[in-house]
């Protein structure tokens, strides 16, 4: 029986794909810690932004999400959405939330490795239950593929207990506390994470440590993976101030290529020790913090969000030229997607979908790392 569920890396050829909707987004949500661990250096922006996106955004942004749907259809790919739901309040025993996050960005929630679903215990309170959306489609993966394995992490109970008290209103020593690996979240009280922390590459998969994977999160996703061989390694962004998914600092684009930001081309040895080319990503022009009416939580470097269609072809957002013209100068073939609305909603092309099927299997692409674990 065929695979339904089969993705082991970011550059397979794509066949299956789950792309998010806008419809019902909000803004920041109620600014639980986490969120506001991510948003510290725009408390003063977002402030004017408070509650559900405008009607008009939405439907810009939700335009956007359809067309790449058709552009990724034109390319042999089966689009599947996640189910639309009213974002509404809710109070658990330990907090209350006055609304939901949204359900814009899949890669966030939910990833693939190999024939298994992974549902993550993201640490933002807002998105406690967006794991819902997803259910119906989870569900039909299941009853269609025999072969898949379904492992929602520990369910997140996110009680006060696991947020450094006070964390958001210190900034100032941010740098310090990144060196230091002090996050907002406590490393051992219950595991957290988001899907967009893991990067795949066959038989190993690197998890950035910061304000939403604490120690707990990537040990359960090294344990779980490490049942059936997979290697999981974690990653750290010491420069990066506000450490939060690893899709938009590194991202592999084929088998010994990988993409980098400046900040992080440095901690990128375990790669190059294994005979792969690291390429410094080109610097992004800045349309978002010029544009007084972006209520988004992206900078520029969102810009490193691509989504690979298969080793030769990617997916680029058509307003970020400088990209476009690096990963054509690299000999690939650019397929330029209409987005910029799309990004203040929480992600671009990467962020925006999850993988469910690519062309490949399981294989190592790490031959020093092998060595060391035999």
């Amino acid at each position: 029986m065929e695979n339904i569920v089969w993705s082991w890396n970011e550059w397979g050829r794509l066949k299956e794909v789950v792309l998010g909707n806008a419809t019902g987004s909000a803004v920041v949500g109620a600014c639980h810690p986490a969120e506001q661990a991510k948003t510290f250096h725009l408390e003063e922006k977002l402030s004017n932004f408070v509650g559900m996106r405008p009607k008009e955004k939405v439907e810009a942004a939700t335009a956007e999400l359809d067309n790449f749907g058709r552009i990724l259809e034109a390319n042999g790919v089966k689009v599947v959405r996640p189910r639309v739901e009213e974002n509404k309040g809710f109070e658990t025993p330990y907090f209350k939330a006055d609304r939901m996050n949204g359900w814009t960005c899949p890669r966030d929630v939910i990833t693939v490795v190999g024939n298994e679903i992974i549902e993550a215990p993201t640490p933002w309170r807002t998105r406690n239950f967006e794991i819902s959306a997803y259910r119906d489609l989870l569900m039909d993966y299941y009853r269609r593929d025999a072969n898949m394995l379904w492992s929602p992490a520990p369910f997140p109970m996110l009680e006060d207990k696991l947020f450094r008290k006070g964390y958001a209103s210190t900034g100032g020593n941010r740098a310090q506390q990144c060196l230091d690996k002090e996050f907002v979240i406590h490393d051992w009280v219950e595991p957290t994470f988001d899907a967009a922390d893991i990067i795949r590459c066959g038989e190993d998969v690197f998890v950035l440590h910061g304000q939403s994977c604490n120690m707990a999160g990537f040990e359960w996703i090294k344990r779980t993976l490490g049942r059936r061989g997979i290697r999981a390694h974690q990653v750290h962004h010491p420069k990066i101030l506000n450490p939060n998914h690893i899709d938009a600092s590194i991202i592999p684009l084929r088998p010994g290529l990988l993409l980098a930001t400046p900040l992080v081309v440095d901690d990128c040895k375990v790669f190059k020790d294994n005979g792969w080319e690291v390429v410094t990503c080109v610097e992004p022009e800045d349309p978002y913090f010029t544009d007084p009416n972006y209520g988004g939580k992206s900078g520029k470097w969102i810009a490193m969000n691509i989504l690979s269609l298969d080793e030769k072809t990617i997916f680029v957002m058509e307003h970020d030229i400088p990209m476009i013209d690096q990963l054509e100068g690299l000999g690939f073939k650019v397929i330029t997607v209409p987005f910029k609305n799309v990004v203040e909603f929480g992600g671009g092309l990467h962020c925006a979908t999850q993988d469910i099927k690519r062309e490949g299997d399981r294989e190592c692409y790490f031959p020093k790392l092998a060595e060391n674990s035999a």
